[in-house]
């Protein structure tokens, strides 16, 4: 029996992001109202904070 449709889990590093090609596109999306990113942020840190890396 062959198997054409085979699905396959696997990890991912920070999600596979395009990050000059998705945060653009994300930016835009939140500038015409279409997305709302500040919903999303839960905690921002200070570049003089420990945990900024």
């Amino acid at each position: 029996m062959v198997y054409y449709d085979e699905k396959v889990i696997s990890g991912t590093y920070y999600g596979s992001v395009r990050s000059d090609i998705d945060f653009p596109i994300l930016a835009d999306l939140d500038i015409e109202k279409k997305i709302n990113i500040d919903r999303l942020i839960s905690c921002t840190y200070s570049h003089k904070s420990p945990h900024f890396y």
